[in-house]
């Protein structure tokens, strides 16, 4: 047994759909204090939970003798939880309006100091139809807590007994969790180190812009993507035209903002746009200045931890704006550890930060060098996409191979695409964290335009 779901970790009271008469635990049930003194369950009945919550999390850490980081995952949860494991949000009906709520339930808690949240998908009861099993997907990649679950009585709910479009869209969704995986574990580094959400509402990005104030249909996947999940019934005739939907944006034009799939840069606009997504993607969408490390994993992999060692490629989203040092073009960061074990507690573990300045990308380790993650030197970067790039570079030199003793110009290999503006280095085997050291900048990569 790996982890624990606590469910229904709480006396349940309900009332009889018939009669309406009270079943289950009395509400007058009370609790005898070690001091004598008497409370009323009531007053406690959401700390219950969390604490059979919290039980569950020290036994899980006994029974394993502090080898392996525990798994919770609790229905009932109070303030402190957020220590302990993974919550959801109950039992979903088969509804679209299920999936917006879902979406502000997980904003709330995580905004209260919760980040670790998710829904069942494709929603509890019920099996939905095919639009609404995609549109709980495609939102469910980007939850913290993922998972298919499922009422008992919902028959035939595994995805590879649907209809070839939802096979084919699950599929997607979940191939492209596991590539952007590594900047979704740098986010709960975050979430842990300084309780920022995972998914945060637009206001908390942008807390100058108005226009963010009221949005609920419509995400931060941490402070670098922007999510506008698709949502509502589908048109009826919606197949007919290739599965093409519409879909409702805003992004805060303060910004430059990249479509992820196309990597075009977006038209700049103050007010809310209507953009046509495909079957297959979502309304997602990157901010100019970011650089994302993506999971290279191969397809045969079978999970997440079996690819995890899998090469990286870095994608650079510029931003062509006023730049200055303290503000490059783009950067990004990778936090590496085990991913199982407690050894990130005695610093076995590793973060570095990369930068892209419009010709020089360069690496620096953000962790004292105390802290020391022997697998980040094989770990290795692949590639690197820098998009929106107008010029194509006269070479590009691998300045990491060209550090080795009486090494002269090595040059990467690289193809311009002029018709996407976009620049791809391959055939790279650039470790992520080899002789770094903390506060030092290195250089890997010069364009030579």
């Amino acid at each position: 047994m790996y982890g624990i779901w606590n469910d229904m970790n709480e006396p349940s009271v309900f009332k009889d759909d018939t009669s309406q008469e009270q079943i289950g635990m009395p509400m007058t049930n009370i609790h005898v204090m070690k001091d004598g003194s008497i409370i009323q369950h009531r007053w406690v009945h959401n700390a219950y939970g969390a604490l059979q919550q919290r039980a569950t999390y020290q036994g899980l850490l006994k029974r394993d003798r502090g080898q392996q980081r525990p798994f919770t995952l609790t229905r009932s949860f109070f303030l402190g939880s957020q220590r302990y494991g993974a919550m959801w949000t109950g039992d979903s009906q088969n509804l679209y309006s299920d999936i917006p709520m879902a979406l502000n339930q997980l904003l709330s808690l995580g905004v209260s100091g919760i980040p670790f949240t998710g829904s069942d998908l494709p929603n509890f009861f019920g099996v939905p139809e095919d639009d609404l099993w995609v549109q709980a997907y495609q939102f469910g990649m980007y939850m913290p807590f993922m998972r298919a679950h499922d009422d008992i009585a919902a028959q035939m709910r595994e995805p590879w007994l649907q209809s070839p479009r939802v096979q084919r869209t699950t599929l997607a969704a979940i191939h492209n969790r596991y590539a952007m995986i590594h900047y979704l574990y740098n986010l709960f580094f975050e979430a842990h180190t300084n309780g920022l959400p995972i998914i945060r509402p637009m206001w908390m990005e942008f807390p100058g812009n108005e226009m963010t104030f009221e949005l609920n249909r419509q995400f931060m996947f941490g402070s670098q993507i922007l999510v506008s999940p698709k949502m509502g019934d589908q048109h009826p005739s919606m197949p007919l035209f290739g599965g093409v939907t519409k879909v409702e944006v805003y992004l805060p034009p303060t910004e430059e903002w990249y479509d992820i799939y196309s990597k075009q840069i977006m038209p700049v606009s103050d007010l809310p746009q209507i953009v046509h997504i495909a079957d297959e993607e979502q309304g997602t969408f990157v901010k100019g200045g970011t650089i994302l490390p993506v999971l290279n994993f191969h397809e045969h992999r079978q999970s997440l931890l079996e690819s995890i060692r899998d090469p990286l490629r870095l994608e650079v989203y510029p931003r062509h704006q006023v730049v200055s040092k303290d503000h490059p073009k783009a950067s990004g960061t990778l936090y590496l550890d085990d991913g199982e074990s407690h050894a990130h507690l005695n610093h076995e573990r590793t973060q570095v930060h990369f930068m892209w300045n419009g010709e020089m990308l360069s690496v620096i380790k953000l962790l004292h060098d105390k802290n020391l993650y022997i697998p980040a030197a094989t770990k290795t970067i692949e590639e690197v996409l820098v998009f929106g790039i107008h010029k194509e570079p006269k070479a590009v030199l691998n300045k990491y191979a060209m550090r080795a003793n009486q090494q002269g110009k090595v040059n990467a290999e690289f193809v311009y695409i002029e018709s996407a503006k976009e620049i791809h280095v391959y055939d790279l085997l650039i470790p992520v964290d080899q002789d770094l050291f903390y506060g030092k900048e290195q250089d890997l990569l010069q364009f030579v335009f």
